[in-house]
């Protein structure tokens, strides 16, 4: 164990420097710039945009994290070799596999920070952070999302109970609404509305028709106009409707429910499965890297700038990779677990051949 703890205390030092690096860069990057860009037109107070980078560090310092792992182990591995000491551990019997557990340990611990973080902190800043920037753009609240062509439906231990269709929804109501009313999976009535909004824990639907239907033989029994009507529907119709978080505001619990809402009511969910899958795919990465960098590392390198580059580039070929199970599977070629967790599987494999043949060489 004296050599694990010699060996980890070793890669904390430069994984303080690649946080500090990376996070910068990211930081300087995805945020600073844009804002500075967007200043000239929305002429944002410096007091807002201190505030707007304090809110996304959070959200950098997630990203930031695995890509310090490989940068840490690529400088602590490459110092050791260029020091020879990575040579007399493997001449004393040291396993490369075993020289490795203290880098790809401290991976696993930054990977579940970065879940953890992903599950605290990340949410409620970034929700924050876009609420502002839209205050400031705009001059008005963050709205609710408005959507168009919505289709819900109510199933019960019986089956389907109500199908409802609407034409449009500001976040508060719904418009040109359709309600298919089933008993026993066969259709009883239909109701037409020019509107509906939830009040006092069930949907008033106002100014429709109501048509009733024979069940045994669909043949209409009863028509009918109203000025309101109110009919209980599940609450997460509801909630549906008035959900303006994205999934990097919600954590895995939030946007786990959000999905299965959505699935029960006919929505379409792979893209959001994919990133449900991404809030753990993401961070675990730090494995693959922390592996990847010890074989690269292992190889002499000549300075820091020399590091940084190389990980850069591992990175570029991680995201590229990303990207495309991502788009794989928003688009349905691929589950959306697949699509999500692809990077891994093509990287993976790679990671750990390049270990055991190292681990065969002197």
């Amino acid at each position: 164990m004296l050599i694990e703890r010699y060996l980890l205390r070793e890669w904390l030092g430069p994984l303080g420097f690649a946080l500090v690096v990376l996070g910068s860069l990211m930081t300087t990057g995805f945020v600073l710039f844009g804002m500075i860009e967007d200043s000239a037109r929305f002429d944002y107070p410096l007091a807002l945009m201190l505030q707007i980078v304090l809110l996304r560090l959070p959200e950098m310092l997630f990203y930031t994290l695995p890509m310090a792992a490989l940068l840490a182990t690529l400088l602590a591995v490459a110092r050791l070799a260029n020091d020879n000491e990575l040579l007399i551990l493997r001449i004393s019997g040291l396993s490369f596999w075993r020289f490795g557990a203290p880098f790809v340990g401290g991976a696993l611990g930054v990977a579940l920070l970065a879940i953890g973080l992903n599950e605290t902190m990340v949410p409620p800043s970034a929700w924050l952070a876009r609420q502002l920037l839209h205050q400031a753009q705009s001059g008005e609240p963050l709205s609710l999302p408005r959507q168009e062509h919505l289709l819900f439906r109510d199933l019960g231990p019986q089956g389907l109970r109500h199908l409802v269709y609407a034409r449009a929804s500001d976040g508060r109501q719904l418009q040109g609404v359709v309600v298919q009313m089933f008993q026993d999976q066969r259709l009883t009535a239909v109701m037409l509305a020019e509107t509906a909004s939830f009040e006092a824990g069930s949907w008033r639907f106002e100014q429709g028709s109501l048509l009733r239907l024979d069940p045994t033989s669909d043949a209409p029994i009863l028509r009918a106009r109203f000025e309101s009507y109110q009919l209980d529907l599940p609450a997460t119709l509801q909630a549906l409707i008035r959900e303006a978080r994205q999934p990097l505001e919600m954590n895995l619990r939030e946007l786990g429910a959000h999905i299965k809402a959505l699935d029960a009511a006919g929505q379409r969910v792979t893209a959001l499965q994919v990133r449900w899958h991404q809030k753990l795919a993401t961070p675990l990465a730090a494995l693959i890297f922390a592996a990847l960098g010890l074989v690269l590392g292992a190889r002499t390198l000549r300075s820091a700038s020399q590091g940084l580059g190389l990980s850069l580039l591992i990175v570029f070929l991680y995201y590229l990779l990303m990207s495309t199970g991502t788009a794989l599977g928003d688009s349905g070629q691929l589950p959306a677990w697949l699509g999500a967790w692809l990077p891994h599987l093509i990287s993976l494999p790679l990671a750990l051949l390049l270990m055991a043949r190292r681990n065969h060489r002197a």
